[in-house]
Parts: structure tokens; C-alpha cells; sequence
């Protein structure tokens, strides 16, 4: 790790890539997810994870908040979504942050 300077990202669309869309609805995201999210937990040297969403995709962003992370605001034009637009778009910023001793 770059001195504690470099932190992991959970990109939710990144995982959201792996599965097909007819898994929409069945916790698989989240399953998937929270053991990712757990197992970066479970590593002390790691103080922050985070995630994007896109603004208006509701179903990531609860997925986000099922795994423990809070919502701290809006990336402006941060990512390109190609199901989208080819223009970049604005994205929903989630994090967990380890709070001391036991977080």
C-alpha cells in the first residue's frame, strides 16, 4: 500500500458487470457485495472503502446503503454509463470509514 494513501474501491458497477441482468432482484449484488465489503473490513490497514453510483440508480445505491455505507454526496460528471450517454454523468459517492479501534 503507498504509505496509506491509496485506498481500495468497491465500484459498484464494476460488480454489477459480472452478473447478468436476470439476476436483478435476487440479493445477488448484495451477497456479492457484502462479502466484499466484509473482507475489506477485516483487514485493519484499511481505513476507507467506497463506491459510485449512477444519480438516478436507485437499486445500487440501496445495495450501497444494505452494505453498511453512507452516502456523502454527488460526483459531478464523474463517470460515462454507455447505456446512457457517451457524455460523462453524475454519480452518487457511498463510504465506510473505519472510525478507530473496532470499527
Amino acid at each position: 500500500m503507498n504509505e496509506g494513501h491509496e485506498q481500495p474501491s468497491l465500484a459498484a458497477h464494476a460488480l454489477k458487470g459480472l452478473f447478468p441482468p436476470t439476476g436483478a432482484g435476487l440479493g445477488i449484488m448484495t451477497e456479492a457485495g457484502r462479502a466484499v465489503v466484509e473482507w475489506l473490513r477485516s483487514n485493519p490497514e484499511i481505513c476507507r472503502t467506497w463506491a459510485t453510483c449512477h444519480v438516478n440508480n436507485l437499486a445500487s445505491a440501496r445495495i450501497l446503503e444494505k452494505l453498511g455505507m453512507e452516502r456523502e454526496g454527488v460526483l459531478r460528471r464523474w463517470n460515462r454509463y454507455p447505456n446512457l450517454s457517451p457524455e460523462p454523468q453524475d454519480s452518487l459517492v457511498y463510504a465506510w470509514v473505519r472510525n478507530g479501534v473496532g470499527s
